[in-house]
């Protein structure tokens, strides 16, 4: 009899299930920790939450009426619009609740799209990536617990690197899209495909220079994306 392949249907769902079973564990530490301490914990969260509730009546606001000796009254552009439709649901709700369920939901997001990362590059016992999460550091678990569009930038960032690596070219075009539109730190994702290209690049002509080229060749003849290989060899 011949071993069951590392890939079996079998062994990825039980994989998958681990995987998810981290996720929600993360999640759960998240949630806890800032229902324990439900009050608002910037001035940005009252900002934007009071945005997303005056777009509920008028999406567009094109004067930021509040604050009429400064620059904003004459002209205003939401510079994070997609991050205040997305709160715009339960806006109107008690601020401590409203700003609970959209910390979690930005949790839900960056969390997910880590996890989702990991599985699409087949990163070997990816679980345990997602629960050192919270491990991170003060700071990180900070961003995590705030209602800010930062925490939703690390998710997008993530996909990012995760679809250029796999070589999702429409896919990445529609999330580049999406980041920009819910931080103005979207920009970020420029500099990472150009960095990633210059890296091909230089991958590339040291396999040439050193006759070690057989590599990708392995990769692309079994069906799996250079990149992607690589990356789950140098994990493994």
């Amino acid at each position: 009899m011949t071993a069951a392949a590392p890939d079996a249907p079998a062994t990825r769902r039980r994989s998958l299930l681990a995987l998810v079973g981290a996720a929600a564990a993360v999640l759960a530490i998240g949630a806890w920790l800032r229902f324990e301490a439900p009050q608002p914990w910037s001035y940005d969260e009252y900002y934007h939450l009071g945005l997303a509730r005056e777009m509920r009546s008028h999406l567009r606001i094109a004067s930021f009426w509040w604050t009429p000796f400064s620059t904003l009254y004459d002209r205003f552009v939401d510079s994070t619009p997609l991050f205040h439709v997305v709160l715009m649901p339960f806006a109107t709700l008690r601020l401590e609740l409203a700003a609970g369920l959209g910390v979690v939901l930005g949790q839900l997001f960056t969390v997910g799209a880590f996890a989702w990362a990991l599985w699409s590059m087949r990163v070997p016992r990816p679980w345990w990536f997602v629960l050192a999460l919270p491990g991170l550091g003060t700071l990180f678990l900070q961003r995590l617990e705030m209602l800010r569009p930062h925490v939703w930038l690390i998710g997008f960032t993530v996909l990012v690197i995760a679809l250029l690596v796999e070589r999702r070219w429409k896919s990445l075009l529609v999330v580049c899209a999406l980041f920009g539109l819910t931080h103005t730190g979207g920009w970020i994702a420029v500099p990472i495909a150009a960095l990633w290209s210059l890296a091909g690049l230089v991958v590339r002509d040291e396999r040439e220079r050193f006759g070690g080229g057989h590599g990708s060749a392995g990769a692309a003849a079994a069906g799996a994306p250079p990149a992607s290989s690589a990356v789950s060899r140098s994990l493994a």
